[in-house]
């Protein structure tokens, strides 16, 4: 007997890759529901739902990203988004499975909306709430299976989904294309050329501004081998790139280009990943979304849902 299951789609590579995974068993009715809080980037995830998604309106909310003490991700944070969406998809289709896109790597003590902890309470609370009506729960089914982006990105690759993980939009950026500011085009940037895959990017990832006290802390915790909280699953979605793009270097003298300053980092990634001039297919699909999808109230074949 399948399961009714909701998955939590934003429109990104993890919840596309989260998506095809809950259809694997056919018995399984599965809904893609996505909720718009008012956040800039919202129109660039609306294009790439699935057919059929249920899009909820919640632009009143009018989203803002807030930062964490000590943590180099910037302010990309919505406080207590994950448990908002769960709670609600809840309340709404009483499924058996919530899929929330929660990875190794992330379910680290800051991570207070998406690890153990949070899910062992959030479905405490539900099950207690909704217990009149049926048993539902919140899954992390990457967690199950111990997979981190890089492993998702591979099962994805592995099983012809490479188009779709390039089309998805995980950038947390209002403007057209893949900012290459964020952390998440950061961390795009680090996996898919280990997987032969290419995107393009607004800003250079590797030496905006934004992003050097990032790789700097994941070089750090490399070096120490200190998993505190960049462990080896966020770790290897970066480092082997980087070290690519620094050949011949030490991690230590790479730390040095992130340490000294962004010119001296510029100059040594630019001398030694040298971007190519042509438009290629990613920059053809990013065309074609900015196009035909700036305007989020057309999103393409969803269900609205008020």
């Amino acid at each position: 007997m399948g399961k009714k299951i909701v998955v939590l789609h934003s429109g990104g590579l993890d919840s596309t890759v989260m998506w095809r995974l809950a259809k694997e068993d056919i018995r399984n009715e599965v809904i893609a529901v996505y909720f718009d809080i008012g956040h800039d980037y919202a129109w660039k995830e609306k294009a790439q739902l699935p057919p059929g998604a249920h899009i909820h309106d919640m632009t009143w909310f009018k989203a803002e990203g807030k930062g964490k003490a000590g943590n180099a991700m910037n302010n990309i944070f919505i406080p207590g988004r994950n448990m908002m969406f769960a709670t609600i998809a809840a309340c709404k289709y009483l499924p058996d499975e919530i899929w929330m896109g929660a990875l190794m790597g992330e379910i680290h003590d800051q991570a207070t909306d998406k690890n153990l902890e949070y899910l062992h309470r959030q479905n405490d609370i539900l099950s207690y709430v909704l217990s009149p009506f049926g048993k539902v729960k919140v899954v992390f089914p990457f967690v199950e299976r111990q997979w981190g982006k890089l492993q998702v990105t591979r099962w994805a690759c592995q099983n012809g989904m490479q188009q779709e993980i390039l089309a998805s939009s995980s950038c947390m950026s209002g403007e057209a294309g893949n900012c290459g500011r964020c952390g998440v085009c950061l961390r795009r940037a680090g996996i898919f050329p280990q997987l032969n895959m290419e995107e393009s990017y607004n800003v250079d990832p590797w030496t905006a501004p934004e992003n050097r006290k990032l790789i700097h802390d994941l070089i750090v915790a490399e070096i120490n081998q200190d998993d505190s909280h960049y462990d080896r699953f966020r770790r290897e979605e970066i480092i082997p790139t980087l070290i690519r793009n620094h050949s011949g270097k030490s991690l230590q003298e790479i730390l040095e280009l992130y340490t000294d300053g962004a010119t001296q980092a510029k100059e040594e990634v630019l001398q030694e990943t040298p971007q190519e001039s042509g438009p290629n297919q990613t920059e053809m699909n990013q065309d074609q979304t900015s196009t035909s999808t700036h305007n989020p109230d057309a999103p393409p074949q969803v269900t609205h849902v008020v």
